[in-house]
C-alpha cells in the first residue's frame, strides 16, 4: 500500500517539474525521453530480479519523466 501511495506522489512531481522547468523541457526532450524509456526497460529487469527498492526508484522515475513529457 505505501508503494502505491509512493508511486502515485510522482504524477504531482512531473506536473511540478513540467510547471517549473518547461524552457529546460524544451532542450532536454530528447534525454527525457530516453529517460523514460531506459527506466522502464530496468525497472521491468529489477523487478523480475525481484530487487524491488530498486525497481520502485526506476518506476517513479519513468512516471516522473512521462508526466513531464506528455503534459502540453
Amino acid at each position: 500500500m505505501l508503494k502505491l501511495i509512493i508511486l502515485l506522489l510522482a504524477i504531482p512531481t512531473g506536473l511540478l517539474i513540467r510547471y517549473l522547468c518547461q524552457d529546460e523541457l524544451k532542450s532536454g526532450r530528447f534525454w527525457i525521453y530516453w529517460l523514460f524509456i531506459i527506466s522502464v526497460i530496468l525497472g521491468v529487469a529489477f523487478a523480475l530480479m525481484r530487487i524491488w527498492y530498486v525497481a520502485d526508484t526506476l518506476f517513479f522515475i519513468a512516471i516522473v519523466s512521462f508526466i513531464s513529457l506528455i503534459r502540453r
